[in-house]
């Protein structure tokens, strides 16, 4: 069982970086504190999860025409390719890597326990929910609660966090290691999430 784990979110070229294809507006402002949480979690021994997005031609949430970028966007993130990779600040030194289609439950599960402090975990768009994987995370961890930041703030982070409220799970949520498309939207995800006891912390609040 752990404590806590941490959950990052799309820390990737294609999402982080001012030439990506969906670059998440001020994203560059967050990476020295995505790279601080890193290094806290890996000195301390805490698991971080890093849920990066792997995309594949035909996934839903592309446009095949013009996007909406409410529920379709720009191809971004594709596996293989540049853009999905994760960011220097974010990389990991050595994980388990659960890719977006695992063959089946029980060497996902086998791996998570071998090595459980640092899991590159593959979904198909943002929301990691639909990934057959995630209860297993869920069930082989066994976390008290689960610290959740990241890109994009308003779409990723905020699926992981309802899905692990609907899941009984203690969330907090470092709002300055987070960054939004749509800023009003955010500050109304965070309102919310406050009157069902999710903690709002900074990233120096953390540890």
């Amino acid at each position: 069982m752990s404590d806590v784990i941490l959950c990052e979110c799309g820390a990737q070229y294609d999402l982080a970086d001012f030439d990506g294809a969906l670059y998440v507006p001020a994203a560059e402002t967050i990476r020295p504190r995505l790279a601080a949480l890193a290094a806290a979690a890996r000195e301390r021994g805490v698991p971080r999860v890093a849920l990066v997005v792997g995309h594949k031609a035909g996934d839903p949430d592309l446009a095949e025409g013009k996007p909406d970028y409410k529920t379709t966007f720009p191809a971004h993130c594709m596996a293989g390719e540049d853009g999905a990779r994760q960011i220097p600040e974010s990389a990991f030194e050595r994980s388990v890597e659960i890719p977006r289609e695992p063959h089946a439950d029980r060497p996902v599960r086998e791996s998570l326990r071998a090595y459980r402090n640092e899991i590159l975990f593959e979904v198909a768009g943002f929301d990691p929910w639909t990934h057959p994987s995630m209860p297993t995370l869920l069930e082989v961890l066994e976390p008290k609660k689960v610290v959740v930041y990241g890109l994009p703030a308003d779409k990723l982070v905020a699926k992981v966090v309802d899905g692990l409220l609907e899941r009984n799970v203690a969330v907090a949520v470092v709002a300055d290691a987070s960054k939004p498309f749509d800023g009003k939207a955010w500050e109304a995800l965070k309102a919310g999430w406050a009157e069902k006891g999710v903690e709002v912390l900074a990233h120096d609040q953390v540890f």
